[in-house]
């Protein structure tokens, strides 16, 4: 995954993207050895390359939920990376967190506020995340 350190941030996006997508068939564990790397991007210039990463992180977290605690951790210490409407990215991924018992309360204090947000599709994400809890 040589692409991961490449200048370009579409070779970025793509490799993030790939790992995402990889994450449900890879029976030797090796996606997660790439998480640090993964989660770096969160706080990237790139709103493009945050949000594949968003998606990536929430795949890896469904299919390795031992990673899922470290995960939501990561995604929670960057929302500040994620102004106006691209913490929309970092709601949605909420979903694939809610087979952990043990966040789900984590996850309601994190989403509740966005339900009264003034950005449309912020504030229905999140509602629609609290309908699944």
């Amino acid at each position: 995954m040589s692409n991961l350190k490449a200048k370009p941030p579409v070779l970025r996006w793509e490799a993030v993207c790939t790992l995402g997508n990889l994450a449900s068939v890879d029976k030797n564990k090796l996606i997660p050895t790439y998480l640090d790397q993964i989660t770096s991007f969160l706080s990237d210039k790139s709103i493009v390359l945050k949000g594949h990463s968003v998606r990536a992180l929430a795949k890896i977290a469904k299919t390795f939920p031992e990673f899922a605690p470290k995960i939501f951790e990561k995604l929670l210490n960057s929302t500040e990376f994620f102004p106006d409407s691209c913490i929309g990215f970092i709601i949605e991924a909420m979903d694939s967190f809610l087979p952990n018992e043990d966040l789900k309360v984590r996850i309601r204090n994190f989403v509740e506020p966005y339900t009264k947000s003034t950005i449309k599709v912020v504030a229905r994400k999140a509602k629609n995340i609290l309908k699944k809890i």
